[in-house]
């Protein structure tokens, strides 16, 4: 999928960062402006993956084969 390629993320915080000459506190550089918002993108992705592995395997719990018949929600 192009847009979950962290390289492509990556390069779309920096772009932002950089037109975006109001996010910068003082003193701080481009460089560690960039390598805040790719920790933060970073830790959202992390933490979205491991709650869909928690899903997955809650699922695969509920129904451990999946040729059972499911009960309909």
């Amino acid at each position: 999928m192009l847009f979950s390629s962290k390289r492509f993320i990556l390069k779309a915080i920096a772009m932002a960062a950089v037109l975006s000459p109001n996010l910068y506190a003082e003193g701080e550089t481009e460089k560690q402006v960039v390598t805040h918002y790719a920790d933060i993108a970073h830790a959202t992705f992390e933490d979205a993956l491991q709650t869909a592995k928690k899903l997955a395997r809650a699922l695969l719990v509920c129904w451990p084969t999946l040729g059972q018949k499911r009960p309909r929600v």
